[in-house]
C-alpha cells in the first residue's frame, strides 16, 4: 500500500464517522421521566392521585409523541392514547421544550392488580415518537398497598 491509499481509506473513514456524528447530532433526543403527584381538585376537598409522564427533547429537531404508557415488571406495555390531564396526543415536540400527560392512578393501579402484582411492583414510562422509537424512563416503585387506601378514602 502507498502512502495515497492509506490517505484515501483515513479520508474515507474520518467523513463516514463525522457523518454518523452529525446525524445523531440533530436527531431528536427524548428524555422521558415519570413523578406520582396528589392533588386536591379544584373547588373540592376531593384529593386525586395521577402518574406525570414528562417528556423533554434535548435534540436540535421536532419530535413528534405519538403514545406515552408504562412498561410493567413483566415487560408488557399499557399505552395511554388518551390522557387525563395535560398535553394531548400526538403531541408536537420542539427543541429545547417539555411536555408533560397526566393519568389517573386508579386504571394503572388497577391494571396491575389484574396482572397479578399485588405489593410494590416497580413500573415505568415510555414513550413512543412518529418513528416508532421508544425513550424510556427510570423506574420507579409503585405501593399498591397504599394506594388501595387511597382510593378507599377518596370514595
Amino acid at each position: 500500500m502507498t502512502l495515497t491509499d492509506y490517505i484515501a481509506i483515513y479520508g474515507a473513514v474520518l467523513s463516514t464517522v463525522l457523518a454518523v456524528m452529525k446525524y445523531l447530532e440533530q436527531r431528536p433526543k427524548i428524555k422521558v421521566s415519570l413523578d406520582k403527584k396528589s392533588e386536591y381538585e379544584k373547588d373540592s376537598s376531593t384529593l386525586k392521585s395521577t402518574l406525570v409522564v414528562i417528556c423533554r427533547n434535548d435534540g436540535l429537531k421536532v419530535a413528534e409523541i405519538n403514545t406515552v404508557g408504562f412498561i410493567l415488571p413483566n415487560k408488557k406495555r399499557v399505552p395511554i392514547r388518551y390522557p387525563d390531564e395535560g398535553d394531548a396526543l400526538p403531541h408536537k415536540l420542539n427543541p429545547e421544550s417539555i411536555c408533560a400527560f397526566h393519568i389517573r392512578t386508579r386504571p394503572i393501579a388497577d391494571t396491575l392488580i389484574q396482572e397479578g402484582y399485588s405489593e410494590i411492583p416497580k413500573i415505568r414510562a415510555y414513550a413512543l415518537d412518529a418513528n416508532e422509537r421508544i425513550y424510556k424512563s427510570k423506574v420507579i416503585e409503585i405501593d399498591l398497598k397504599d394506594w388501595k387506601e387511597f382510593f378507599e378514602a377518596s370514595k
